[in-house]
């Protein structure tokens, strides 16, 4: 495991795979929120996530990985409700993600699936996640006052390997 190192210094997301010309072309990424991020509409990290919160669309600036085809996983820790889950959308470089939440309890899993041909220009993709609604744990006698969405552990983005047949949207 090779640490992806950008502009920003990507201190918690992590790299792996093999590349050309004996140097590391990573094929996976794991972007651990636990940690320092490039993002918007984020509260502070927490010992098993962060809550996303208190607008309704939150974002992360994560390293680019090459052109191919990609599964990602998003690490669910906990939500306000399960129809924030289920009602999320997902969107990379501005282009719509389908996902499949399937949520029943926590923690989930919210899986989605994309590739891409053109490399991003400036090395960086960007996710935006959109809420359908937030809410206030003071609303269930809290004295948490804060409007949040989820709380988010990890993002892992996976090449998947020639030959395997899934449906994937094209980013452009």
């Amino acid at each position: 495991i090779v640490p992806i190192r950008t502009d920003s210094d990507w201190t918690v997301a992590e790299a792996s795979g093999s590349g050309k010309l004996g140097g590391t072309q990573p094929t996976q990424i794991r972007f651990d929120l636990r940690g320092e991020i490039d993002g918007d509409n984020w509260y502070d990290a927490e010992q098993d996530g962060r809550w996303a919160g208190p607008g309704h669309v939150s974002s992360l600036m994560l390293p680019a990985l090459g052109a191919g085809r990609y599964q990602m996983e998003l690490d669910v820790v906990d939500a306000m409700a399960p129809e924030i889950v289920n009602g999320m959308t997902l969107s990379l470089n501005g282009k719509p993600v389908p996902i499949n939440p399937k949520c029943h309890g926590y923690p989930t899993l919210v899986t989605a699936e994309f590739s891409t041909d053109t490399p991003a220009p400036d090395g960086q993709w960007g996710l935006t996640i959109s809420f359908p609604r937030v809410a206030s744990p003071a609303d269930h006698g809290s004295g948490d006052h804060r409007t949040l969405a989820i709380r988010l552990r990890t993002v892992s983005i996976e090449k998947i390997r020639p030959g395997e047949d899934r449906t994937a949207l094209q980013l452009s």
